[in-house]
């Protein structure tokens, strides 16, 4: 911990009996459900005093202050207070310029107070991770742990997901304020929708956990655990509703980068949703280079094999042409031990690629280290030997498993492919788990595996 993050901390126990007030306010109140008042009043009307400086809170061009002999008031003002305080990116902030050696010993104190002020919010709303009790861990990566929890006031099941932060790092990392950022921008009805972004406590005061409606169906867990086979109908409606989530995505320049079977949720209504990994960036207008890590091996694209940095949406179609595959036959469309095993399964099953299908592949950083063979592709050969699978089928899966990425369809024009009107048509919603035996819980033995 930092000189300055143990002051901060040593004076969190003076600054809470401050009270944060208006420039105009009369002489501080000595009781203490009216210095509570106060400072509710004070952040619900965005205004806060700093020592010498007031800070209010409204259109950044419109943001006063009375002193601006300090850099770190003024970085804090580009920020709408009001809203940053109330969702942890002000307390984060914070938490990031404390951690500077060239932090005023004055701006510290006014910065903890603050924070105190944030903390008596949180212990009034009781909005914070201790009001959650973890009945089950559901998943657990490097990146994140979610748990199905219930919400003990009101008995609410919810998913409820801790970001871990990088253990270098001291109060919240960037990584983890974006995928807060990120998640909470989504609203549809083919994704997981957040429902709080909240704090931890005690230790846990800067970690950050976010709150997401419960599904209890996985395409995993449905496939493998509990042996489901959908039909060709129900296929189908799977495969529109993930197009539907992909569209919003893509829409919004989101690359979601793990189209996976297990972040394919369905709801006892038959409502298929999109889970929001961490991997899911917002690409903007800039293409600058990105990690090629992506998702599971088996739905990784060839470009992120052969360590292309640069790419957009096209990744997360190659995806999802292997879980459609995947989906129809039951099987893992791609399967190699490691990378050179994958892509060399790869060439196989769409052909080896060349300068005239894809004209730069040869310029990608692992394309040197791969020795190719002259495959031609067998993918209509293999796709073949799933029942009920018809030609336009087999096309429409095609479409997507195409080394370049740039030829690959879209999910804008997916979702209207000629598959979706032949027979069988896609089932409703409400018959996409009617006849299937279908549980919420796991045996012990079933959990285990």
């Amino acid at each position: 911990m930092t000189e300055n993050q143990e002051k901060v901390n040593s004076l969190d126990e003076e600054t809470n009996q401050r009270n944060v007030r208006e420039p105009s306010s009369p002489a501080r109140p000595t009781a203490s459900n009216a210095e509570n008042r106060n400072s509710e009043s004070c952040v619900d009307e965005g205004r806060f005093q700093f020592g010498n400086t007031r800070l209010t809170d409204g259109a950044h061009p419109g943001i006063r202050t009375e002193s601006t002999n300090e850099p770190i008031l003024r970085s804090l003002l580009t920020t709408n207070l009001r809203e940053d305080i109330r969702d942890g990116g002000f307390s984060a902030l914070v938490s990031s310029i404390c951690r500077g050696n060239s932090t005023p010993s004055n701006s510290v104190r006014d910065i903890a107070g603050v924070l105190a002020l944030r903390r008596r919010r949180r212990s009034q709303t009781n909005n914070t991770a201790n009001d959650y009790e973890r009945l089950e861990k559901l998943r657990e990566n490097s990146n994140a742990v979610v748990w199905r929890a219930s919400y003990r006031p009101t008995n609410e099941i919810v998913a409820l997901k801790k970001l871990i932060s990088d253990p270098a790092s001291e109060g919240i990392c960037g990584t983890a304020l974006r995928e807060t950022q990120l998640v909470k921008s989504l609203s549809h009805a083919n994704i997981v929708n957040v429902k709080k972004t909240i704090f931890g406590s005690g230790e846990e005061a800067y970690t950050l956990y976010m709150t997401f409606e419960y599904i209890t169906h996985d395409l995993w867990n449905l496939e493998n655990v509990q042996k489901v086979k959908f039909s060709m109908s129900q296929c189908k409606n799977i495969a529109r509703q993930i197009l539907c989530g992909l569209i919003y995505y893509h829409s919004e320049e989101i690359i979601h980068r793990d189209i996976t079977f297990p972040n394919i949720r369905i709801d006892e209504s038959g409502l298929v949703k999109i889970w929001t990994s961490s991997l899911a960036f917002k690409i903007g207008g800039s293409r600058r280079p990105l990690t090629n890590i992506g998702s599971s091996l088996c739905y990784r694209s060839p470009e992120l094999l052969l360590g292309k940095t640069s790419y957009g949406t096209e990744v997360d179609m190659w995806s999802f042409g292997c879980l459609l595959a995947q989906l129809i036959s039951g099987t893992p469309l791609l399967l190699g031990r490691d990378i050179a095993d994958h892509l060399d399964k790869t060439w196989r099953l769409v052909g080896s690629p060349n300068e005239i299908l894809w004209n730069d592949w040869r310029s990608l950083p692992n394309a040197a280290n791969i020795e190719i063979c002259n495959h031609s592709s067998s993918l209509k050969t293999h796709l073949q030997k799933t029942a009920g699978i018809t030609d336009t089928c087999v096309d429409f899966i095609k479409s997507f498993l195409v080394l370049n990425p740039e030829d690959r369809c879209t999910a804008a024009n997916a979702v209207n492919h000629e598959w979706f009107s032949e027979a069988p048509r896609p089932c409703p919603n409400i018959d996409l788990l009617s006849g299937l035996k279908v549980t919420s819980q796991l045996s012990e033995q079933e959990e285990k595996q």
